[in-house]
């Protein structure tokens, strides 16, 4: 993202220490130099990050600091559970998956490069085993690399469909998976299995992955929850991953209704196209070298991700960030709380306005005209 709300480059702590951590599940989150919207902003942090917590007594606002250093208040409602986090420089990482340890160059060394290598502060899972990377920042990590996750990536097609639609559901996996299976749980509670034993493959950088897909409908609006697993060998996996089909009963992009929304799939490529693709991790230099991957989304220091993604993991990336993030739930609930009808069309500039600026507009009247 650009513009008012980039963020600053996170940086890693010197020295472990027990500290009261929470995480940021907004977008991007505001800092501010005291408690309420009408103070100043002097920082942004980003999804995902991880804070100090400094003050926690206020029962709306969190005095916290960053680990570049940044101190200020943030809304209590975009943190996560505040909790005693034991900061350590053990690390699981599952085969195939990299690391973002630090935002440090030079020279990093790993002691069995056939199990994990390291390379600019980025940490990459090769091959079950343990070893230990010693980082030009002064930190030594002890890596323990797991097999590869069952599935990597999943999501439906389109974003937003009509009752009674065709829906594609795409899982990504590595060449090790012989079979996928969707168990399907639909808003109206009943449940359905579909097995997928076709896949098309896709090849990046050197990465290979198997692309599998099946189609399904709804008969009910709301929220579809999808969970994937995969067979090796044919074994099924224990453990999969979890993505959702999201139906409304009206989806003409000019038919108005109070139904709360997802974008359409045309506005998630006008973005896509916006942002552009890159299949590897770059530094960012509008927003001040932070890491970038896939369609322009950004993370900080202790986020694992696939480096060299296919366009269709970065696509389910992009997806995922947009649904997820505060970007799509602060538009509803703005629409929602002051009764406002809209169009898919105008639900999709919303969005998009709002991923461009934040989320914080929608919540901050003094903002508001």
């Amino acid at each position: 993202l650009t513009g008012a709300e980039t963020p600053s480059e996170p940086t890693t702590p010197e020295t472990p220490s027990e500290t009261t951590t929470a995480t940021v599940n907004a977008d991007v989150l505001n800092v501010r130099s005291g408690k309420g919207t009408d103070t100043s902003i002097v920082g942004t942090i980003r999804n995902g990050e991880t804070v100090t917590v400094l003050d926690n007594s206020d029962a709306t606002w969190v005095k916290i600091k960053t680990s570049s250093g940044l101190e200020g208040y943030v809304s209590k409602d975009y943190l996560g559970e505040v909790g005693e986090n034991n900061v350590s420089n053990s690390v699981t990482i599952p085969a195939g998956k990299t690391y973002y340890a630090a935002s440090s160059s030079g020279y990093w060394y790993s002691s069995n490069n056939s199990v994990a290598t390291a390379s600019n502060g980025y940490i990459t899972a090769v091959a079950p085993g343990t070893c230990t990377i010693t980082g030009s920042n002064g930190i030594t990590y002890s890596i323990t690399v797991t097999e590869g996750e069952a599935v990597r990536t999943a999501y439906a097609s389109p974003n937003i469909a009509a009752v009674g639609e065709t829906v594609e559901m795409v899982a990504v996996t590595d060449t090790t998976r012989d079979s996928v299976q969707f168990r399907i749980r639909q808003s109206d509670g009943t449940t359905k299995t579909v097995n997928v034993y076709d896949y098309t493959t896709e090849y990046c950088n050197g990465t290979t992955t198997r692309v599998w897909k099946a189609s399904t409908t709804f008969s009910s609006a709301g929220t579809h929850q999808i969970e994937v697993y995969s067979t090796k060998n044919g074994v099924m996996s224990s453990t999969g991953y979890t993505t959702d089909a999201y139906t409304v009963w009206s989806t003409g992009a000019n038919e108005s209704s109070n139904e709360t929304r997802r974008i359409s799939d045309e506005m998630i490529n006008l973005i896509a196209s916006w942002e552009g693709y890159s299949s590897t991790v770059y530094p960012d230099n509008l927003a001040g070298g932070i890491p970038t991957i896939g369609y322009g989304q950004t993370f900080g220091t202790g986020v694992q991700f696939y480096n060299n993604m296919s366009k269709t993991e970065a696509w389910s990336l992009l997806v995922k960030s947009i649904n997820a993030g505060s970007y799509t739930s602060e538009v509803n609930r703005f629409l929602q709380n002051n009764g406002i009808k809209a169009t898919q069309s105008q639900f999709d500039a919303l969005v998009s306005f709002s991923y461009n600026i934040g989320s914080g507009y929608w919540n901050g009247t003094s903002q508001m005209d």
